[in-house]
């Protein structure tokens, strides 16, 4: 708990400053560029401007977002959702709910700095599932929509087809991503 208390309170001090504003139940929420951080009761959370993925929903399902290719050749972006049932997935711990088991090749984590940017927009190399560990990036489809993600949001990369999406780092700090590579 101490420990997400010192990143929230580092996370004040790094990123770029805007006006504080106050979240639900008296808690504060702080805002650096197109990211908001908001402290909540165990520590920090991170949660975006936007609604998108990366969190789980009441309702037994896992929200996220997709890049994919349309019928004339652009990236778009769609919302996509994971059916999770509870399972007993750990015996003898509690049950707790899961998705059912997706095939996968390989993974690998990455990071790109604060300086990089992927200006030039290209299609994903193969199928990646992408979950963001820390940082702040701003992903544009060919098609002009874009989406801000933050540590927990995922992104399937599905454009392999397409004229591909441009990716940004928008936060200070570097922007660390796990790569999932999925079968075609």
């Amino acid at each position: 708990m101490k420990l997400l208390r010192r990143q929230f309170l580092h996370l004040q001090r790094v990123l770029p400053r805007s006006r504080p504003r106050r979240a639900s139940r008296g808690r504060q929420t702080i805002r650096r560029g197109r990211c908001a951080f908001r402290e909540v009761g165990l520590g920090a959370a991170i949660v975006t401007e936007q609604k998108h993925g990366g969190r789980a929903l009441g309702t037994g399902r896992h929200e996220g977002s997709q890049a994919y290719a349309d019928a004339l050749g652009e990236s778009r972006f769609e919302t996509t959702t994971m059916p999770m049932a509870l399972k007993e997935f750990a015996p003898p711990a509690a049950p707790f709910r899961v998705s059912d088991p997706q095939p996968a090749q390989n993974y690998l984590i990455l990071e790109v700095g604060a300086e990089w940017g992927g200006a030039v927009p290209h299609p994903s190399p193969a199928r990646i599932m992408a979950f963001s560990l820390s940082g702040c990036t701003r992903v544009t489809a060919s098609s002009g929509e874009s989406h801000t993600f933050v540590a927990g949001d995922c992104l399937l990369h599905d454009d392999t087809s397409s004229k591909g999406h441009s990716t940004e780092v928008i936060s200070d700090v570097p922007a660390r991503r796990v790569f999932i590579r999925l079968p075609n």
